[in-house]
């Protein structure tokens, strides 16, 4: 997730999804206070919605546990793989167990694949 508003418009479309169930979404990123959304997290989400250098954060406090991530969706994955972006983006990779990863991109110039190759098995690309 690049900014807080991209993560804002998507938690609203995931409580929108989950109105008529216990669904638990939250979203993390810089601004709000990083110990409350540590505590909103950490007692249980289902869906986390968070910028990489706040999840960074929130994971150098044990704000949630990594273990637990069934799956790891990176949206705009061509930006979050920049220079200034990819090392918050390897780490998190890097602290959650080989479970389910997709990676959204609108465009792809070989960031893409080379992330997804290292750290995504199997590895298969959809067009659409």
């Amino acid at each position: 997730m690049q900014n807080s508003e991209i993560a804002d418009e998507y938690a609203q479309h995931f409580e929108t999804l989950g109105k008529h169930t216990d669904l638990r979404v939250w979203t993390a990123y810089p601004g709000p206070q990083l110990l409350k959304q540590k505590e909103d997290i950490y007692f249980g989400a289902d869906v986390v919605i968070a910028t990489p250098k706040r999840l960074n954060e929130l994971l150098n406090i044990e704000g949630f546990n990594s273990a637990s991530v069934k799956t790891l969706v990176l949206d705009a994955s061509n930006q979050l793989l920049k220079v200034g972006n990819i090392a918050f983006t390897q780490r998190i990779s890097d602290s959650i167990p080989l479970k389910q990863r997709v990676s959204l991109s609108t465009e792809n110039k070989g960031s893409t694949d080379a992330y997804m190759d290292r750290f995504a098995f199997p590895f298969s690309v959809e067009e659409y």
